[in-house]
């Protein structure tokens, strides 16, 4: 009987210990998988903050950019802004001088100091409008009809600057390629012309012609005072 307890108690504390040993096992394994499992979490946590932290760069690298197109874009609008401004200021400066150079001319031939044009003239059209300028314009005051320049003859073409030759609203028949025409030539001074072909000069001319004179002395005179801006100083 001693014997079979003995037996008995010996089997009983092997499987005590077995048991032990497994459920230690378990817990090992219960502690690993649970600190796999906190690593996991981690690794999730560390994944959602790098994709965060990729989606914040972004963003800012995006408005960083935008930011300096912005700028880029500003400058450009204030630089087109500066150079439109100089533009404007050195057209009226322009102006300025043009009109300031026809005072001078104006009495530069009252007091006989400005060489006048030729009154020496050829035959042809041309000729006959330098003749009417010459005989209607000692009184404009008294004028009827004016002197317009003629047109061009057949086969002469238009310059690659005649940007109304197929104009039909312009005051006259001739063109502004005509009109440089007329004032080409030897013994024809310009600035005597600017002069001669002032609109303002029309301003004493009988009041049933004097807004149609006075409409094709600018035609006239625009063209002039090109002609003598493109001449070099």
């Amino acid at each position: 009987m001693s014997e079979y307890v003995r037996t008995l108690s010996t089997q009983t504390n092997a499987r005590c210990v077995q048991a032990i040993t497994a459920r230690q096992t378990a817990v090992t394994v219960s502690n690993a998988s649970f600190e796999a499992y906190r690593t996991v979490i981690k690794l999730r946590e560390q994944a959602k903050f790098t994709a965060a932290d990729a989606r914040g760069f972004l963003s800012m690298s995006l408005q960083a950019a935008e930011s300096a197109y912005a700028e880029r874009a500003q400058e450009r609008r204030d630089t087109y802004t500066f150079l439109k401004q100089v533009e404007q200021q050195l057209s009226i400066a322009r102006a300025e001088e043009s009109d300031a150079l026809l005072d001078q001319d104006h009495s530069l031939l009252s007091a006989g100091l400005l060489r006048s044009s030729s009154t020496t003239f050829t035959g042809g059209p041309l000729g006959d409008f330098r003749k009417a300028v010459a005989k209607t314009f000692a009184a404009y005051e008294t004028m009827q009809t004016f002197p317009a320049p003629p047109p061009l003859p057949p086969g002469i073409n238009h310059s690659l600057s005649c940007k109304d030759a197929k104009d039909e609203r312009r005051c006259m028949e001739a063109c502004y390629c005509a009109v440089q025409r007329a004032f080409h030539g030897e013994g024809i001074n310009l600035r005597v012309e600017s002069v001669r072909f002032d609109p303002l000069n029309f301003a004493v001319c009988q009041k049933d012609v004097r807004a149609e004179f006075v409409r094709k002395a600018q035609y006239i005179h625009r063209v002039i005072r090109a002609m003598l801006e493109s001449i070099p100083k």
